[in-house]
């Protein structure tokens, strides 16, 4: 895989390439209504 040149993409990747990082995140920042809907495994 190529370098991340971009700060902002590096964090993305990092955070949600973890899938508990990114369930914790989406769950505690969506709109609650969404959050109560989602699938979450």
């Amino acid at each position: 895989m190529s370098d991340i040149a971009n700060t902002h993409d590096a964090f993305f990747k990092l955070m949600f390439g973890d899938i508990e990082v990114a369930q914790d995140l989406l769950q505690n920042y969506l709109p609650t209504e969404i959050a109560k809907v989602w699938e979450w495994h």
